[in-house]
């Protein structure tokens, strides 16, 4: 169940693939974690599973991210896929939240944008030296901080265009208490991020061993 304007929602949380490149630390489908079994979905398959489900009313929207393999963009297109297929093949008009993977170019941020109604770019860490401490093969500002510079940049042209068209809200999440970050690093940043780029908010998440 998450939180949207709307009010709670039960959503489908899901994975294009739970395989994986990244060796994050607090990710339980980190690479190297052989006893792990990995499931990957076709953009076809998980869009049918999806509306089988909301069509049941077991769920009422979706939220879809993955694993890395072969880079973020590579990803980041079947996450895509996967959402158009969501609303042009089922015509589905409700919720739908798009992770943005590291590296995503900055057509793939637009696109995300236009057909979701939310997505996340996490920063994990409140720093670069807090999210190598997190995430060794992850860029705090190169692959993470610009694409949230990306989405101000996105929302302010589409908006321009349309005042009335429809763009996906931004959200960020932080990894909390697993490599000494402070209260101060991460309130710091997240009114940074409200302040200049419209950041909708930033989730902290607990870390747990």
């Amino acid at each position: 169940n998450v939180m949207t304007p709307k009010g709670p929602k039960p959503v489908l949380k899901g994975m294009v693939t739970t395989a994986c490149e990244q060796n994050c630390f607090y990710c339980p489908f980190r690479a190297g974690r052989d006893e792990m079994r990995r499931v990957t979905f076709t953009p076809d398959e998980m869009a049918a599973a999806f509306d089988r489900l909301q069509r049941a009313k077991i769920v009422d929207g979706i939220f879809l991210s993955s694993g890395i393999v072969k880079g973020g963009a590579r990803m980041q297109d079947k996450i895509i896929d996967t959402a158009e297929i969501i609303r042009r093949k089922y015509a589905y008009p409700g919720y739908v939240h798009l992770k943005i993977m590291p590296g995503a170019d900055y057509d793939q941020v637009r696109r995300a944008m236009q057909v979701a109604d939310r997505v996340s770019i996490n920063l994990e860490g409140p720093t670069p030296q807090r999210l190598h401490a997190l995430a060794p093969k992850k860029d705090f500002d190169t692959e993470l901080f610009n694409r949230l510079q990306w989405a101000a940049q996105i929302r302010r042209e589409l908006k321009a265009a349309n005042p009335y068209t429809k763009v996906a809200s931004t959200v960020t999440q932080f990894v909390v208490g697993a490599v000494g970050d402070t209260d101060l690093e991460l309130l710091g940043l997240s009114a940074q991020l409200y302040r200049q780029i419209s950041l909708t908010r930033a989730y902290y998440s607990r870390f747990s061993p």
